[in-house]
C-alpha cells in the first residue's frame, strides 16, 4: 500500500517535469521577445489600422490583412489614432499588443495571429515584422499618418472589389465601373464631358460655316484681284494713249509754230 503513493508522486512529478519543458519550449526565445518588448512596451505609435470593439485581429501572413469578424463592433480607434503599447503577452499561436489611448480612456488588443505555432528560434519573425508595419507608424510627420490612411483606404478598396467581383461573378472593371458611376465627381465629370462634346460640336458647326464663307471670301478675293488687274491694265493702256496724244498735241505745235514762223 505504501508504493501507491509513491508511485503516484512520482507521476506527479513527472507531469510536472513535462509540463515545465513544454511552459519552457513554447513561443519565441526570450531575447527576442525582450527585443520587443524594449522596443514596443510603453511607447506611443500611431496606428495603421482601426479597431473596433476590444479586440482588432491581424493574421500575420506574407501579406497581412484583418480578420473580417472583428471589424462589426462599434470603432474604438480610428486610422492614425496615436495609441499607447502597455504590454505584450507571447502566446503559442498569437503576439498580443494590449494598448491604449494616449489619456487612458480606451483600451484594445492588437491580436497578431500567426498560421503555426511560435518557435524559439521565430520562423514567422518576417511576417511577424511586415504585420508590425501594417499595424504601426512612428508618425513622424503627418505625411506619414496621411500615408498611414491611404494606405489602409487602397487595401480595404481592393479587399472590398474582389468581395464584391466573386459575391457578383463579374470582372474587377464591370465592379470599379459600376462603383465609380457612384462617385458625385464621376458624374460630375460626365457631365462636364458631355457639355463639352456639345461645345465642341457647336464650334465645329460655327467653324464649318466660317469656312464655307472663308472660301467664298477667297472667291470673291480672286475676283476683285482680276478686276484690279484688268483696271490696272486699262489704266496702262489709257496713259499710253494719253502719252502719244500728247507727242501728236507736241508735234502739231511745233509745226503751227514753223508755219507762222514761215508765214511771217
Amino acid at each position: 500500500m505504501a508504493r501507491i503513493p509513491l508511485c503516484l508522486s512520482r507521476i506527479s512529478l513527472l507531469l510536472a517535469c513535462c509540463a515545465a519543458t513544454l511552459t519552457l519550449s513554447a513561443g519565441i526565445d526570450k531575447r527576442l521577445q525582450s527585443h520587443y518588448l524594449e522596443r514596443y512596451l510603453n511607447k506611443t505609435f500611431f496606428l495603421r489600422i482601426p479597431m473596433h470593439g476590444s479586440l482588432q485581429v491581424v493574421d500575420a501572413k506574407t501579406t497581412s490583412r484583418l480578420d473580417p469578424s472583428t471589424q462589426t463592433d462599434p470603432l474604438t480607434f480610428k486610422v492614425g489614432e496615436q495609441v499607447r503599447v502597455t504590454g505584450l503577452d507571447f502566446k503559442d499561436r498569437s503576439i498580443r499588443f494590449r494598448v491604449s489611448s494616449t489619456n487612458g480612456r480606451a483600451e484594445g488588443v492588437v491580436f497578431f495571429r500567426f498560421d503555426q505555432p511560435l518557435r524559439e528560434y521565430f520562423e514567422q519573425q518576417g511576417n511577424f515584422e511586415s504585420a508590425l508595419t501594417f499595424a504601426f507608424t512612428e508618425g513622424v510627420s503627418y505625411r506619414d499618418i496621411d500615408a498611414a490612411k491611404i494606405s489602409f483606404i487602397e487595401n480595404q478598396y481592393k479587399e472590398l472589389i474582389n468581395k464584391f467581383v466573386a459575391s457578383t461573378g463579374t470582372s474587377q472593371d464591370f465592379v470599379i465601373q459600376r462603383i465609380a458611376e457612384q462617385n458625385p465627381r464621376y458624374q460630375k465629370a460626365i457631365q462636364d464631358s458631355q457639355e463639352l462634346e456639345a461645345r465642341v460640336a457647336g464650334l465645329e458647326t460655327r467653324m464649318g460655316a466660317a469656312g464655307k464663307g472663308l472660301a467664298s471670301e477667297k472667291t470673291r478675293s480672286r475676283n476683285l484681284e482680276q478686276q484690279l488687274e484688268e483696271i490696272r491694265t486699262e489704266l496702262d493702256e489709257g496713259k499710253e494713249e494719253r502719252f502719244q496724244i500728247l507727242d501728236q498735241r507736241d508735234q502739231a505745235r511745233e509745226n503751227t509754230r514753223r508755219l507762222k514762223t514761215q508765214l511771217n
